[in-house]
């Protein structure tokens, strides 16, 4: 039944991707014109950790009832509580948040890249697959690109990518850096994702499987920061989910998580940014859509262009978003609550 489930995602609900998809990978492969103001990056590396499939309440820093996250629940920095993704899908929402709407070439990769910075795209979610053509075409544009072979069918560990993070880092370079590693992260199917087995007992053999990927992700944040601080310069990572899932079936072993766009939680993910020189570990309680990741991503950064024109609004602060027609607020805060199972 859970198969089932999962391949009905993986083909009707694309139905709008593919759409638009021609039009969009047409975008993508154009010459990106970002007209830069200025550039004043406050580090010298920038880590984006793009991931996949976590909800933010299986997060044991926003609240989930097992310890999942010693790293992200302890270490200074700051945690977005009220993120929300631009759709319930990868290949909608990370083309949303990561690029212009409708210039899927004016991207994070390309306004880095105008902006004098040295790029580089690792990747353990595949170059070729269905629905990474799109994205995949950011990473291309990278100085440097990785995408991660499979191992017996199935993607590796997203450890696979550290041992490429070190060879970026290493090289030395007088320009700032902006390294993406997009993780395989909560991706379905839970269980064939652990590299360490099941590390939680909770409610049923898939909700356990997928705490725990919960759990590896935050090793891998770990992982990330322990490898910049050995590198000895200053360094800013963001890490964000993609989207959500929903709770689907009843009982053990039915009961799961899958895609779905009628729940809050489908949408409501996880935001962190970790500094070299954060000092305190904040919670920041306010709503904020990722159709404005592209400005925050700018202002964290240090790069200012026209095109994503702040006037006085703060990504990172604590004054919420608000509904509007540039964004899904009003439809996400009127969908169905799908909170945590209680016992």
């Amino acid at each position: 039944m859970v198969l089932v489930g999962f391949y009905a995602d993986l083909f009707a609900a694309p139905y709008a991707y593919w759409q638009q998809k021609n039009q969009l990978l047409q975008q993508a492969t154009q010459p990106a014109h970002w007209q830069i103001q200025a550039v004043e990056p406050k580090y010298k590396n920038y880590i984006l950790v793009v991931g996949e499939s976590a909800r933010k309440d299986y997060l044991h820093a926003y609240g989930f009832p097992l310890e999942n996250t010693p790293f992200l629940s302890q270490s200074n920095g700051l945690l977005i509580d009220g993120y929300i993704s631009t759709a319930e899908f990868t290949m909608l929402s990370l083309p949303k948040t990561l690029s212009l709407p409708q210039q899927s070439h004016h991207n994070v990769v390309s306004l880095a890249k105008q902006a004098g910075f040295q790029t580089a795209w690792l990747s353990n979610q595949g170059m070729l697959g269905m629905f990474a053509n799109e994205v995949s075409s950011y990473a291309k544009r990278s100085d440097v690109v990785f995408f991660a072979p499979r191992q017996d069918g199935q993607p590796a560990p997203d450890s696979v990518l550290l041992p490429e993070l070190e060879k970026v880092l290493v090289k030395q370079s007088d320009k700032p850096r902006l390294i993406v590693l997009h993780i395989m992260g909560s991706h379905h199917d839970f269980c064939q994702r652990l590299d360490n087995g099941v590390q939680f007992d909770y409610q049923s053999k898939n909700l356990s499987c997928y705490a725990s990927t919960i759990k590896e992700t935050d090793d891998l944040l770990r992982n990330v920061v322990e490898i910049l601080k050995k590198q000895g310069e200053s360094y800013s990572l963001v890490y964000f989910s993609d989207h959500g899932l929903k709770h689907t079936g009843m009982g053990t072993p039915e009961l799961t998580l899958r895609h779905g766009g009628d729940t809050y939680q489908s949408f409501a993910v996880p935001l962190v940014k970790i500094s070299s020189d954060d000092t305190e570990h904040k919670i920041i309680k306010t709503q904020r859509t990722a159709f404005n990741f592209l400005k925050g991503f700018a202002q964290w950064t240090g790069i200012r262009t026209p095109e994503l024109h702040e006037d006085g609004y703060d990504f990172w602060g604590k004054q919420a978003d608000l509904p509007n027609q540039n964004n899904n607020l009003q439809e996400v805060n009127q969908m169905k609550k799908d909170g945590l199972i209680q016992d």
